[in-house]
């Protein structure tokens, strides 16, 4: 069994249907997806009459969301859509490595939830403000807190540093903004219809 990385694999070997999900593995943190079909992954000059089988595999997951109606054995587009993206390439899944302290209440606090929200689903992140915004899981909680005299409005990456603390600055809100690198990250954001995932490392199984 050879192992290629799957992120240069798919810029060797375009995806060629037809190509049809087996099944779907999770065991710990790994997930593995068996492929079957045009054997696109071994050379652009096969005969699609030839059918081949391959294992996607992602180890290291993360968050992420994975819509099991749509592993349908018989979708013979299966990857259509499907990408593996380097993290480095996609601002909203980095670190939280910035943290936004307001030094005074926020006027309109549903305007900033707002922003980030909009932001978020034109990204088509799988995030929600609840994952940046602090005590944002509920709204109300979100708003009382943000009428104290201070308080953790949120952490993110620099897209939502810049997004929240432009927001702030509109609002004339006192605020500051303090630095702490997190911990090595996840390095792939993995697209597959509608769901996504991140994860540590994306490979191909291939036969020998």
């Amino acid at each position: 069994m050879k192992r290629r990385n799957l992120l240069d694999l798919l810029i060797d070997r375009p995806i060629v249907h037809p190509t049809r999900i087996d099944a779907v593995a999770w065991r710990g943190r790994q997930l593995t997806i068996a492929i079957r079909g045009h054997r696109w992954w071994a050379s652009p000059y096969e005969d699609r009459q030839t059918e081949g089988k391959v294992s996607l595999v992602f180890n290291g997951l993360e968050e992420g969301r994975l819509l099991t109606d749509e592993l349908n054995p018989d979708d013979d587009e299966a990857l259509e859509g499907f990408e593996v993206i380097p993290v480095s390439d996609v601002p909203w899944a980095q670190g939280c490595d910035w943290s936004i302290y307001c030094s005074g209440p926020i006027g309109e606090p549903i305007s900033l939830f707002a922003k980030v929200h909009d932001y978020l689903r034109l990204s088509e992140a799988f995030f929600g403000p609840e994952h940046f915004l602090n005590e944002a899981t509920d709204i109300s909680r979100f708003v009382a807190m943000t009428k104290a005299g201070g308080f953790l409005v949120g952490r993110g990456p620099a897209c939502i540093r810049d997004l929240i603390c432009a927001e702030l600055e509109r609002q004339g809100v006192p605020h500051n903004v303090v630095r702490t690198i997190t911990d090595t990250g996840p390095k792939f954001l993995v697209r597959l219809g509608h769901s996504a995932f991140l994860c540590q490392e994306a490979l191909a199984e291939l036969a020998d």
